[in-house]
């Protein structure tokens, strides 16, 4: 399907959402446990195998899987949560699986606005993107918002990359630690969404080959109790 590119995107060297210090953000898990914690996590292994090894989220993405993703479900106070953050290391892969945290921000009529913040070592690029999703339950992609990509590193393939997205019905900023951060600003509000989707995870569109992926060191940033104005995922 051909893209619609709508928007461009506005690259940065400052932080966005001034006032979010590094104490801001909490950590959700590190999975020095061993396993997979089911009060922290739902499991969405449609098309890869999910595990714990050493310390670390292991997602081996299976081939023959054609527009499927997988994912970690983040299940604790989703409303709150306005910011998240991983370190994501891709360890072999081919085909166009790619590694990422996402979320839905908010709502344009009945569709909503989802986000990916993240890495294909196929192509060498690290990316942040806004799209516009239909109602449920098929989510059908209808286009692209925005979309931005990073500067590119010098090695993709066994490198660790911590990644983070903060969120807003007005905004979302991206960053790379070392790389610097992007920001979109929405031209109007979005409304408040009905869903409160989280997660860390694997996708494939084409369904051709495998992709080996850790993901540790997973942190959230909550919304402050005050001021409320113009923050993500407000309760009704």
């Amino acid at each position: 399907m051909k893209k619609s590119m709508v928007f461009t995107c506005i690259a940065m060297l400052l932080l966005v959402f001034p006032g979010y210090a590094q104490t801001d953000w909490q950590l959700y898990d590190d999975f020095n446990s061993g396993q997979i914690d089911p009060n922290k996590w739902e499991i969405d292994d449609s098309s890869a195998t999910i595990t714990v090894e050493n310390g670390r989220a292991k997602f081996l993405h299976q081939a023959g899987h054609a527009n499927d993703s997988s994912y970690l479900l983040i299940t604790k106070s989703l409303r709150t949560i306005k910011g998240l953050r991983a370190t994501i290391a891709i360890e072999s892969c081919s085909g166009d699986v790619r590694a990422r945290i996402s979320s839905f921000i908010g709502k344009i009529g009945d569709d909503y606005v989802y986000t990916a913040h993240e890495i294909r070592a196929d192509r060498d690029y690290i990316s942040s993107s806004l799209s516009i999703i239909g109602p449920a339950p098929d989510y059908e992609y209808k286009k692209d918002f925005y979309w931005g990509y990073f500067k590119k590193p010098n090695v993709y393939i066994g490198s660790p990359f911590t990644m983070s997205m903060i969120l807003s019905r007005n905004q979302a900023s991206y960053g790379v630690e070392g790389q610097g951060e992007l920001e979109f600003s929405f031209p109007n509000t979005l409304s408040v969404t009905d869903d409160f989707f989280k997660g860390i995870g694997t996708r494939s569109v084409s369904g051709v080959g495998t992709c080996t992926v850790y993901f540790d060191n997973i942190f959230i940033l909550r919304q402050p109790i005050a001021p409320t104005d113009n923050l993500l995922l407000l309760d009704e």
